[in-house]
């Protein structure tokens, strides 16, 4: 199921897709708490903060809409933002997740990423959904490796 064209008619919002197969490569995306996942259909420069300004206009998400999103978990949030590995059938988090960037901040943080993740399965099982970042290579920062990229 398709939404309306955005304002600049180069991109849809897919609500809970079947499979991927509609969609392009790198695909951005965010999952609500209740599993929900609204994927655009192709990546012409969009950013999740378009796609987060769009839900937050429909109601989906809470408002007003706020930029500090990067360095919240999604149960502080009330979202979690995700992306498609290149063109597979596999759905990552977000690179743009900062509380992840570390070993620490991982092993600290994921399992609220990963209850967002389980209800996403629950709510697309024709969707492989994984618990890394896509495409962060160590190192991210100087003071700290990132282990748990995927696609790097």
């Amino acid at each position: 199921m398709c939404s309306d064209s955005q304002p600049n008619n180069s991109w849809k919002l897919l609500f809970n897709p079947v499979s991927l197969k509609v969609c392009g490569p790198n695909v951005r995306g965010v999952i609500t708490p209740s599993g929900d996942l609204y994927l655009e259909n192709q990546s012409n420069g969009t950013i999740h903060n378009d796609i987060l300004k769009t839900l937050t206009g429909w109601g989906v998400l809470p408002g007003p809409f706020r930029r500090n999103w990067t360095r919240k978990s999604p149960s502080e949030s009330g979202f979690l933002t995700v992306q498609r590995y290149k063109d597979t059938d596999v759905i990552c988090i977000g690179e743009s997740n900062r509380l992840l960037y570390t070993k620490a901040g991982y092993e600290e943080h994921i399992a609220v990423f990963r209850q967002f993740l389980k209800a996403a399965r629950a709510n697309n099982p024709g969707i492989t959904f994984v618990d890394k970042l896509v495409r962060i290579k160590p190192p991210f920062r100087g003071d700290a490796e990132v282990v748990y990229g995927f696609g790097y």
